[in-house]
């Protein structure tokens, strides 16, 4: 199986597992996306519904639609960061799974206060962060 895009740093996967069992991996969870989406379908066929994949596979328009809006702003940083948040890291988030309500973080470092850009968070139970999209 041809991995475009993945590298095998210090072996940390055997190749075996890369080669053999990754694939039949892969091939699962395709089906458990497709079986949802039937069944999503299936209760209620005016829903608009996609898989994980098609959603990823989609993402394509927008980071075209970001290289295009970038080309001619190289000054601006603050401009950059809007249009990135905006056409590409926005659906991204959706795409994966992920909730999509930027905001600062404050956090303390060394005793020093500062904000992390959020642009999304996974908590736990307790609300506790288990996951930054930064």
């Amino acid at each position: 199986m041809t991995l475009p895009g993945i590298s095998n740093a210090n072996e940390f996967y055997s190749a075996h597992y890369l080669e053999s069992v990754l694939t039949n991996d892969i091939k699962k969870v395709r089906e458990r996306w497709a079986e949802e989406a039937t069944a999503q379908l299936q209760a209620d066929p005016l829903a608009d519904v996609s898989t994980p994949e098609a959603l990823f596979k989609a993402l394509r328009k927008p980071w075209q639609k970001l290289r295009e809006a970038e080309l001619g702003i190289t000054a601006d940083p603050a401009e950059r960061l809007r249009l990135q948040r905006e056409l590409f890291f926005q659906p991204l988030c959706e795409a994966l799974g992920y909730p999509y309500p930027p905001k600062p973080e404050p956090v303390l470092i060394g005793g020093e206060a500062y904000q992390i850009p959020l642009l999304g968070e996974v908590t736990n139970t307790k609300g506790e962060p288990w996951l930054w999209v930064v």
